[in-house]
């Protein structure tokens, strides 16, 4: 039994980094090599492969659907994020709860923040650099059917010492009172 929570917990966390990487992290085995990997016997079954949602695109998006749902909020961060507009950004905060924001370099270090702390957080970042390009790439869940729509941007800037830098941000969003609204924004390694 505690080889397979292991063997359940090694692969739930190498779905998310290789989700998050935009890489496949699981790969398909036959059942025979998989129980000889997770220590199974002969007389047990390997656990089933998840079935990996690859997400969709940019580009398999028709222009008709991109102002609505999920899609609309997404919109909305890009364009606020590509003009550096905070006020825009705070918007889409969600207003209740805490939002996640946690940046590796050109932005607030990580931490969960409330809209007054956030607008602060984002003024600052927006001082220290300046945002060449951000542009979401690929969707996740925009069916919504009990899950969180996320997407992951391509975010280029530079620093103050204009430097440039590239790096993917990761952005999820919740529904509060039929309205969807950001939970998360934190970059991710390539």
């Amino acid at each position: 039994m505690f080889r397979e929570r292991i063997g359940l917990l090694t692969a739930s966390a190498a779905l998310v980094v290789g989700v998050l990487a935009g890489t496949p992290a699981v790969q398909a085995t036959d059942s025979a090599s998989a129980r000889s990997d997770s220590g199974l016997g002969a007389e047990e079954s390997a656990i089933p492969e998840p079935d990996l949602d690859s997400g969709i695109e940019r580009s398999e998006i028709p222009e008709s659907e991109t102002r609505t749902g999920p899609l609309a909020v997404f919109a909305v961060v890009e364009e606020a994020w590509a003009a550096e507009d905070v006020e825009a950004l705070l918007e889409l905060l969600d207003p209740e709860e805490k939002v996640r924001l946690s940046f590796e370099r050109g932005g607030p270090r990580g931490g969960y923040f409330n809209r007054d702390q956030a607008f602060f957080l984002l003024t600052d970042m927006f001082e220290f650099i300046r945002t060449d390009r951000f542009e979401f790439e690929k969707f996740w869940n925009l069916d919504s059917e009990g899950r969180f729509p996320y997407a992951v941007a391509v975010r280029e800037f530079r620093m103050n010492d204009g430097v440039s830098h590239e790096d993917r941000v990761y952005l999820s969003l919740r529904m509060r009172d039929g309205a969807w609204y950001v939970g998360e924004i934190r970059s991710i390694d390539r």
